[in-house]
This record gives C-alpha cells, sequence and structure tokens, in this order.
C-alpha cells in the first residue's frame, strides 16, 4: 500500500482502516502521524497514540500502534483536535 512501506500492519488495522471507504483518505497522512507525531500517548495495554494535525482533514489525526511498530487502527480524533484548542486559548 503505498505510503505504508516499510510499517507491519495488523489484521485490525486491514479491516476497520484498509478496507473501509471512510478512512482510506487518512493514508497518505499515516506515515508522517507516527514518524513526527505531536504527541505519543501511551497505553496500559502497550499500544502508543500517535497524534498529529493535519489541515487538509481539518482536525488531528490518531494512529494507534501495536508495542512492537505494528499500525493497528487510525482515524480522525476531533475531540482531541477540541481539547488542543481549549488548551491554548
Amino acid at each position: 500500500m503505498e505510503g505504508l512501506e516499510g510499517f507491519e500492519l495488523a489484521p485490525y488495522f486491514e479491516r476497520w482502516v484498509l478496507d473501509n471507504p471512510e478512512r482510506r483518505h487518512l493514508l497518505p497522512h499515516i506515515a508522517g502521524t507516527v514518524n513526527e507525531p505531536e504527541e505519543i500517548a501511551y497505553q496500559e495495554d502497550g499500544k502508543l497514540r500517535h497524534y498529529k494535525y493535519v489541515e487538509w482533514v481539518g482536525h488531528h489525526v490518531r494512529v494507534t500502534t501495536t508495542a512492537d511498530g505494528a499500525l493497528f487502527d487510525a482515524h480522525e480524533d476531533s475531540n482531541y483536535t477540541r481539547k488542543k484548542r481549549r488548551q491554548n486559548s
């Protein structure tokens, strides 16, 4: 998949991101979000959430990776965008 070279893909990612037409527009932004995040949040289960604001999308994109770095999930996170705007006000 173009833009995802070098990333391992979890089955969940393949099913809920690659096969989901409503999320495919995020694919060009996934590598940048993982490689140059604004923030990383650690989950108790070992997964990491990578956040980056994407102007074209109009919200932050959140990409979740497994503890070993495989792409697990990706979606727009408008709640995170609103939270960041409140913090910066």
